[in-house]
């Protein structure tokens, strides 16, 4: 499948190309008449088979067996919107379209959060060709999403389909920015606003650290409607926006809950965007780090480094002629893209998944500088220094496609463990619950056994941080109420990250081990992973 991925990408290339020449000839002539928005569908099909074609049922990143296990969590409990709330590690709206899956009698399964995967991918970018064509040409808009799309349609390194909360942030992103540019064309309708408002609004309960871009994007937004005095769009836009964590605070208040929201939502993304890592945070923002971390995977490599190269060539060209102006386009592009790199490394993990998160904005920018090329009359030499370089981008993105990344900072995905899935199968039903000690959200999702904890694993309870002994209360309180039928301590050597057992087993907190040693009994041992079965009378 490639060979025909890259196939694809060249062919794009070529009509897109095309769209620049004053050659004459039929094909030419026929494909500057085809609509735009049929060649960007072209291409979005392009990106949807390629990537359908090479799915695999299991687990492409660790947080997919996360989502999983907290829909099965969700599922199973009689609250369902304070589980939804509390059950989903700090992002139900990443967790959602798991439950719709569910509700339209679909499987939950590592392929069909795939497929969500793609859809998300597929709506960001739709909504990012929208925004483009309404601050450039058309023409220039395919070109500037050339390698975005290319990126997409040949991509093979796992972190990067894998569902995951950056993709559903993308969506909310790329029609925020649909929303500035019809903002400032002055075609933006009430419900547009409204819509695209309540939608960045539920980003605090997708991803925490997208937050610092979808304030930014509002603040642009806020400034044009100030700008063009229309104040009645911009107030329902607020109201939109904030109507979430409205709702959330308020039932929160109702049900006594309030402590809850801000300890599992505002003070979890300080406890991971600030303590997780051991690494200084000043030290994050190096330059040096930042692009050592930006040239791990290199297929992600050739996208970044190679528009950047293309940006140099606009800001040469609009220097010359005196065009690089500051427009809040330009400004908002920039703090954008910068906000956006520091969205990927403010946690000092370097998780790959995070730069996602970067994609988006940097074709924003990238399309900003090239604004003041769409007033060059068309010419034998219209455009063909940056369409050339926008499509080299995209045969760059190709040569490196079957390259992994380097120096991961965690353990790919371990392998589908019949043994202790066979286990689980045999001591429970289905309408039990199991509680696992550790890092291995995965035997929820291959054995369907929902978590009898609201966390589908516990690292925030092992590792140190300013909030443990929290964690630890509410970990063991839903043990007390839940009673699941077996307890898991998958610390172990053959385990995913948390393998020391002597420095992370339930046996070094007091708390869990008075628990378990005096309500469930070991059933099961192999090496160091350990299943426990409650006592019952």
């Amino acid at each position: 499948m490639i060979v025909t991925s890259t196939l694809l990408v060249v062919v794009s290339a070529g009509i897109i190309l095309a769209l620049f020449t004053n050659r004459s000839s039929p094909t030419v002539t026929f494909l500057k008449q085809v609509n735009p928005g049929w060649i960007f569908s072209g291409q979005l099909t392009f990106v949807f088979l390629s990537q359908f074609t090479r799915i695999r049922d299991q687990e492409y990143n660790v947080d997919e067996s996360t989502w999983i296990a907290d829909a099965l969590a969700v599922n199973v409990d009689t609250d369902f919107f304070a589980a939804l709330l509390t059950h989903t590690t700090a992002r139900p709206i990443t967790v959602l379209p798991l439950l719709v899956l569910d509700w339209l009698g679909l499987p939950i399964s590592f392929y069909t959060i795939k497929v969500i995967s793609l859809v998300c991918i597929v709506l960001a970018l739709a909504f990012t060709f929208l925004a483009l064509r309404n601050l450039l040409t058309n023409q220039l808009a395919l070109l500037c999403l050339l390698p975005l799309t290319a990126f997409y349609t040949v991509i093979t390194f796992d972190d990067f389909i894998a569902y995951n909360s950056e993709l559903v942030c993308n969506v909310f992103i790329a029609a925020a920015l649909w929303l500035f540019s019809l903002v400032q064309r002055r075609q933006e309708t009430y419900w547009q606003g409204v819509v695209i408002g309540l939608s960045l609004g539920l980003i605090p309960f997708a991803k925490f650290q997208a937050i610092p871009g979808a304030l930014i994007i509002v603040f642009f937004c806020l400034y044009e409607w100030y700008r063009q005095n229309r104040l009645a769009p911009a107030f329902l836009f607020m109201v939109a926006g904030l109507m979430p964590i409205m709702v959330a605070v308020v039932y929160c208040l109702y049900t006594d809950q309030l402590t809850v929201l801000i300890r599992n939502y505002f003070l979890y993304y300080v406890n991971y965007s600030y303590q997780y890592s051991a690494k200084p945070f000043l030290e994050r923002l190096s330059p040096r780090d930042i692009l050592w971390y930006y040239r791990k995977q290199y297929t992600f490599a050739a996208y970044w480094f190679g528009l950047v190269a293309v940006m140099a060539v606009l800001v040469w060209r609009s220097r010359q002629r005196g065009r690089l102006a500051g427009s809040s386009l330009f400004w908002l592009s920039i703090i954008l893209w910068l906000v956006s790199i520091y969205e990927t490394i403010q946690a000092g993990t370097n998780y790959e998944h995070y730069l996602n998160l970067v994609l988006i904005p940097h074709i924003f920018l990238a399309a900003a500088l090239l604004k003041p090329e769409q007033t060059t009359q068309l010419s034998p030499g219209f455009l063909r220094l940056p369409a050339y370089a926008y499509a080299g981008t995209s045969l760059l993105i190709i040569c490196f496609v079957h390259t992994k990344a380097f120096g991961r900072g965690y353990n790919p995905p371990l392998p589908y463990d019949s043994e202790v899935v066979a286990v689980i199968k045999r001591e429970c039903s289905s309408t039990d619950r199991i509680s696992i000690w550790g890092w291995a959200d995965r035997y929820y999702v291959w054995s369907g056994i929902a978590p009898g904890s609201r966390y589908a694993n516990s690292v925030f309870q092992m590792k140190a941080n300013t909030q443990q002994a929290y964690y630890l209360d509410q970990y063991v309180a839903d043990l007390t109420k839940n009673k699941p039928r077996l307890f898991i301590d998958s610390v172990a050597p053959e385990q995913f990250t948390y393998d020391d057992s002597q420095r992370y087993g339930h046996t070094r907190f007091s708390l869990v081990d008075n628990i378990i040693s005096t309500r469930y009994r070991q059933i099961y041992q192999r090496g160091g992973l350990r299943i426990y079965r409650l006592i019952t009378e």
